[in-house]
């Protein structure tokens, strides 16, 4: 239950009462008086609640570069996200949580908003949103990132034997796994543009498997 003061003070409060016919039976007991303030005192700000609801954003940076942030009794993420709209909030959260190690990517995504180029590096370095660029680009290298979805897979034997060929069509790929690997690899060259030795050395062996060299 909540109470809503318009102003500081100190206020009592009448017991909660049960009367039958101008008779009390029962009486909760008396709370002592209720001292209203406009804003905590600085010795009861523990946790990031706390310090939302009536510190500075000194005492928020000094919280966040002192207090153990795993312990999720005095601090969740989900607390500053409203703060980070905001590019000087951010920047200070951001510090503080780089220099203590401590990443969450609904912080570092805010790097899209303010052009924060460190920030935005970070992000994208991240395992889950790593997995995700790599589920929609087969290859990617800037300053920003490097993504690179194609795996390199082996197949033996090199070569085929020629004398009695089954397959005497070299452009149609009978093995649907190799057919598959092939046709992501020339998409990873296309997506690339400028070859690399191990990606000359990589197509050599694909069209060799063909019969195709």
């Amino acid at each position: 239950m909540e109470f809503y003061f318009p102003k500081e003070g100190t206020f009592s409060c009448y017991p909660a009462t049960v009367v039958q016919e101008n008779k009390i039976l029962a009486m909760a007991r008396i709370e002592p008086e209720l001292v209203v303030l406009e804003k905590r005192r600085i010795d009861e700000m523990r946790t990031i609640k706390d310090i939302l609801t009536g510190g500075k954003i000194d005492d928020i940076k000094e919280f966040l570069s002192t207090k153990n942030l795993h312990n999720v009794n005095i601090f969740r993420v989900d607390d500053i996200l409203g703060l980070l709209k905001n590019e000087t909030y951010y920047n200070i959260i951001i510090n503080a949580l780089r220099q203590r190690g401590f990443f969450d990517r609904r912080v570092w995504k805010y790097s899209l908003l303010h052009g924060d180029i460190q920030g935005l590096k970070e992000y994208l370095k991240d395992s889950s949103i790593s997995t995700q660029l790599q589920s929609l680009v087969h290859y990617m290298k800037n300053d920003l990132a490097h993504v690179e979805s194609f795996k390199v897979y082996e197949y033996y034997p090199l070569v085929n034997p020629r004398t009695f060929a089954l397959n005497t069509n070299k452009k149609e790929i009978l093995n649907t796994s190799f057919k598959e690997t092939y046709s992501k690899f020339l998409l990873h060259l296309f997506c690339k543009y400028d070859l690399e030795a191990e990606d000359r050395i990589i197509l050599v062996n694909y069209l060799l498997c063909q019969d195709r060299v």
